[in-house]
């Protein structure tokens, strides 16, 4: 049997535990109630566990809240950002956010704050970065939109949601030239060997 030097420790391994027991019995409120204890103890001693904020962050993501899972996961990983399981649950967790993302509608406010937590992250792609841009032109802000758009044309020109995602803004704006303009890049983007396009009808046969 272990024994311990400090009698605060062993206070400290029991919530742990009980936490575990609640988790793996899919009580995962009581779980959470015991890591939040756990960690505020941890707190109040001066001590920092990345092992509590990753149960706090599976935890969380069991309870579909996403956003504050992917919050605790990246504070373990700043603990110890070489933890494999760590890494795992960042991996699926941020995957929840994005696609929670992808399901709201374009002008749905809660689309700013999870786009936040994502680029903090350093986890946003192309179509991440889409969705934001039509959350800006959803919410009377097409300048924003456009921005947004220009600088993935330079960073990802290969992309053809990008140049028709710009079309469709000219068109909105009225801005037929430059629609026409973006059409044609996406169509040139289309004709050539980019790896993991999809082929259009008319490249096909």
């Amino acid at each position: 049997m272990r024994t311990f030097p400090d009698v605060r420790m062993r206070k400290l391994q029991g919530l742990a535990a009980r936490g575990t027991e609640a988790f793996q019995a899919q009580d995962f409120l009581s779980a959470l109630q015991h890591y939040r204890e756990l960690l505020g103890q941890l707190d109040a001693l001066g001590l920092k566990s990345a092992w509590v904020h990753w149960a706090l962050a599976v935890t969380h993501d069991n309870l579909e809240e996403f956003d504050m899972a992917l919050n605790a996961i990246r504070k373990s990983l700043t603990m110890d950002p070489l933890s494999p399981s760590a890494q795992h649950s960042f991996e699926i967790i941020a995957g929840r956010v994005r696609d929670q993302l992808h399901a709201l509608p374009p002008e749905d406010p809660s689309i700013a704050r999870l786009y936040g937590l994502l680029q903090q992250s350093g986890d946003v792609d192309v179509s991440t970065h889409l969705v934001m841009a039509r959350h800006f032109a959803a919410t009377a802000r097409p300048e924003r939109a456009e921005q947004l758009l220009a600088a993935l044309s330079l960073t990802a020109p290969a992309s053809r949601d990008v140049w028709n995602e710009r079309a469709r803004l000219a068109r909105q704006k009225g801005d037929l030239a430059a629609a026409a303009e973006f059409e044609a890049e996406s169509q040139a983007r289309a004709l050539r060997d980019i790896p993991f396009a999809i082929p259009t009808p008319h490249q096909e046969g």
